[in-house]
């Protein structure tokens, strides 16, 4: 919710004491709801604040206001605009709509005969335009109202979300009307986002009156070039560093969504007034989009190779419209050779996936990047690809991005033998960046959170905002955990929100007050630079923590008891006109439970992983290893 706060009103016939000194003709609005030869205002305090809107005048009538030498027909013609609604609003019936259609057509015909006669007069420019935007605002309104008094509507569904650019496209509509009113000259048409008006039906303007037992059934066809333009988000950034976003469509700006991609509608002719009913083209509760006829994705988009590894992977995945084939290609750099194996396909899976190893014939010094591209036999190349990303029960946007794939080197030693069990929190990628150095874990629930269970693993590893996912996580699951550490086991939690307590770690503790770290640039000082897990198997160095994105961490401890031990120290630097934070020590703390360990890591090592950052891999190998 947001408050307002009334500091002041004033009205031109409020009692002279009641107005303040400073108040001229100039800035004296009159009362809309006073009518002239009424006396004053009951109170001053009456007078002064009635409402909110005092002072305003929001009536039909009141748009003359923006035209203060407005024309005499102004006037007269916004009041018989306002006549007609009121008489609309009288003689409304919930039980028969339609009985008020005959004065909103009155009315839409005077509001467009206005529009009109405005934009022929010599106004100046700026109040023409705002009276204009005004009027057409209560033209949309009146329209809307009339369709909905009638009964008309206009239904356009495909079989498929996705169309192909490029392409005709056929979309079969259904126009009903539930009222006995009349409606004649009716023309369907469609339209994309390029503007373009596809084939109607009964265009010429002379179609029969619409039936109102039965659906009235036709095909509309939008062909190329209107279904070229490809449904995406209006804006966009080169990389997840970049701050801002970039500007397809300037004129989108602030724009809840890119426009849809196909609207179907009908024009009608109902006692004289020209009315329009619309909807968007959809496949079930999701619009159609435009795509392109051929997808080319590689995953991961990011991935390391360690000292002494000869392979790396990429898997490529080539989605088509039905109709087009394309092989796939990847552009690498030199001295590398190239295998590739196809993947099986699933069942109706009509996506083609290609598994392509990455041999370098020399040491590998620095990031290389792969383009995965795939051309058509009519020689077009394709070199992004798209997924729908949402949350269920909403509208989904295609999400592009480009299909490469970057490999960076890294000294990475690894523990042999590590039988690792992970419980997904709240969602992150660390699973698949583990299996990408072969440390593929065991995804577990908290079901498996049992002493009998846990004896098979080496490592136990929750995922973000774990007690957050899993309420069920307290108690007796966490104290098996507990029980895992004291046999020898080794127990890493990711950052966690204010769902996690004390009582959910082996030694009291607490969460600071939302505390983040979010310079990802910001010095990381070793404060205990020999703890095994700065030291083993890789030896950790302020180094590591260089090319870090997005953030340091967040869900940093504020409080913790003697027997854990913090092994870093960092904090925002502060500057234009902000004051340094406070030294954040609880980023990485960790405790010997028996004969094992306990480690809260509020580190954003699960955004480093997945971008292939060196540093964010040594040091996570190092918590998961065994205790020494």
């Amino acid at each position: 919710d947001s408050g307002y706060t009334l500091y002041g009103s004033v009205l031109c016939n409020a009692p002279a004491n009641a107005r303040p000194q400073s108040l001229t003709s100039q800035n004296c609005h009159p009362d809309p709801e006073r009518r002239e030869g009424e006396g004053p205002a009951s109170s001053p305090a009456a007078a002064l604040q009635p409402n909110f809107f005092t002072g305003i005048d929001t009536s039909i009538e009141g748009i003359a206001t923006l035209v203060p030498s407005a024309p005499p027909f102004l006037r007269t013609q916004l009041a018989s605009i306002a006549s007609n609604i009121a008489t609309a609003a009288r003689d409304f019936n919930p039980n028969s709509p339609s009985m008020i259609a005959p004065p909103l057509a009155e009315a839409l015909q005077n509001c467009d005969a206005l529009i009109d006669q405005i934009s022929k007069t010599s106004l100046d420019p700026t109040q023409k335009a705002n009276v204009l935007h005004e009027l057409r605002i209560k033209r949309v309104q009146l329209n809307d109202a009339i369709v909905l008094t009638l009964g008309l509507t206009i239904d356009g569904s495909v079989p498929q979300t996705n169309l192909a650019a490029g392409s005709s496209i056929t979309v079969p509509t259904t126009l009903r009307q539930t009222s006995p009113g009349i409606v004649t000259d009716i023309h369907e048409w469609i339209e994309g986002t390029s503007g373009g008006l596809g084939d109607g039906a009964n265009s010429d303007g002379h179609g029969p009156s619409l039936p109102n037992t039965a659906p009235y059934p036709r095909n509309l066809q939008l062909g190329a070039p209107n279904t070229d333009p490809l449904t995406e988000p209006y804006f966009y950034r080169d990389n997840i560093e970049q701050p801002v976003y970039k500007l397809r469509n300037p004129d989108l700006r602030n724009a809840p969504q890119s426009p849809p991609a196909l609207c179907v509608g009908a024009n009608f002719n109902y006692q004289g007034a020209n009315i329009t009913a619309s909807r968007i083209v959809h496949n079930g509760d999701q619009p159609v989009s435009i795509v392109p006829p051929v997808s080319i994705a590689s995953a991961p988009s990011a991935t390391v190779l360690r000292d002494g590894q000869t392979t790396a992977q990429l898997t490529a995945t080539l989605r088509t419209d039905g109709s087009t084939s394309a092989n796939i290609n990847v552009q690498s750099p030199h001295n590398w050779s190239i295998e590739a194996k196809a993947v099986p396909a699933a069942v109706n899976d009509t996506a083609h996936s290609v598994d392509f190893f990455l041999h370098p014939a020399e040491p590998v010094t620095g990031p290389q990047l792969f383009h995965v591209t795939a051309k058509t036999p009519d020689l077009h190349t394709y070199s992004e690809g798209f997924r729908p990303v949402g949350y269920p029960g909403l509208i989904t946007t295609n999400y592009y991005t480009p299909a490469t794939t970057r490999v960076v080197p890294v000294d990475l030693k690894l523990p042999e033998h590590l039988r690792i069990a992970y419980l997904p929190g709240t969602g992150d990628a660390v699973p698949e960046a583990l299996a990408s150095i072969g440390l593929t874990p065991t995804i577990v629930t908290v079901a498996d959170l049992t002493p009998a269970k846990l004896a098979s693993f080496d490592t136990v590893i929750l995922g973000v905002r774990a007690y957050t996912a899993h309420s069920d996580l307290h108690g007796a699951p966490t104290q098996a955990l507990m029980d895992f550490s004291r046999n020898g086991g080794n127990v890493l939690v990711q950052y966690e929100t204010s769902d996690f307590t004390s009582a959910d770690a082996p030694y009291p503790l607490s969460l600071g007050d939302a505390e983040k770290v979010v310079v990802e640039t910001d010095p990381i000082q070793l404060l205990t630079p020999t703890n095994p897990l700065l030291t083993t198997p890789n030896r950790i160095n302020p180094a590591d923590f260089n090319n870090w994105i997005e953030e340091r961490g967040h869900g940093f401890l504020a409080t913790w008891d003697s027997h854990y031990t913090a092994l870093t120290e960092t904090h925002d630097p502060g500057g234009d006109g902000t004051i340094p934070q406070i030294p954040q020590r609880g980023g990485l703390i960790t405790a010997s439970v028996g004969k094992g360990r306990w480690t809260y890591c509020a580190f954003a090592l699960y955004r480093q992983l997945p971008e292939a950052v060196p540093g964010a891999y040594r040091l996570f190998v190092n918590l998961i290893s065994p205790t020494p």
